[in-house]
């Protein structure tokens, strides 16, 4: 009975160790492909916050390593790279710049650009561009190129809105003095803000469509105000 009990202990403490390894696994596995989260912006924001934004015509990917070398995405020749090296490596976006709404000096004689994005979604990477299609990409200049991530405004053209496009040809680079005050993550919406504000509009960031597709928040006389376009009205009374 003795032998049997401490073969037993014995069986368990295995059993424990198991677990102690495996749930370390599982930790340090989570630690790296956390989810990516971003904090909502009207378009409007994200241009202002940006330091450009363009319209480009996608024509090719390729993963770019630490080490400068390049592969097709698709090419079978890809070595089998560690988890440490495809962290720092990006994905390469190379298109035809159709449009220039904002990083005009940097980029008024280019005709072609790379942009860059992190390779794993789990960072904030994009892999849904594909070729031969148009998008409006927002992001930030640096490290020898054009950046974005998922968290950056990027959108085919051909779900881009008319008022949209009429924010990204001048309204957003001329309101940009408007700040957008998102409401429902740190307040609640309508906490008696006025009609108009001196600084900025209210933005309702869990109730967004129609805001984000038919308006801009626009200074006036009285203050900062969403312009009450047509189609906001119309979106608003939609059920």
């Amino acid at each position: 009975m003795e032998m049997l009990c401490q073969a037993l202990r014995r069986t368990m403490m295995m059993m424990l160790m198991f677990m102690v390894l495996l749930l370390s696994c599982f930790l340090l596995e989570a630690d790296f492909v956390q989810a990516c989260t971003c904090l909502p912006k009207h378009p409007q924001q994200h241009y202002c916050d940006s330091d450009y934004a363009i319209r480009v015509k996608i024509f090719k990917q390729k993963l770019k390593l630490p080490n400068g070398q390049r592969y097709e995405i698709n090419d079978p020749e890809i070595p089998d790279l560690p988890i440490e090296v495809l962290s720092q490596s990006h994905r390469e976006w190379s298109g035809v710049i159709q449009k220039v709404y904002k990083g005009f000096e940097k980029l008024k004689h280019t005709t072609t650009v790379n942009i860059y994005s992190p390779f794993y979604d789990s960072m904030c990477g994009v892999g849904t561009l594909m070729n031969d299609e148009s998008y409006v990409i927002m992001g930030t200049f640096g490290h020898g190129g054009l950046n974005f991530d998922f968290c950056d405004w990027h959108h085919s053209w051909k779900t881009v809105t008319s008022k949209q496009r009429r924010g990204l040809k001048y309204w957003y680079a001329e309101n940009c003095s408007c700040q957008i005050d998102t409401c429902g993550l740190r307040h609640p919406c309508g906490e008696a803000q006025p009609e108009a504000s001196p600084t900025g509009c209210e933005w309702d960031a869990w109730h967004s469509r129609c805001t984000n597709q038919h308006t801009a928040c626009v200074m006036t006389a009285q203050g900062c105000q969403w312009h009450q376009s047509k189609d906001l009205k119309q979106c608003l009374k939609a059920p």
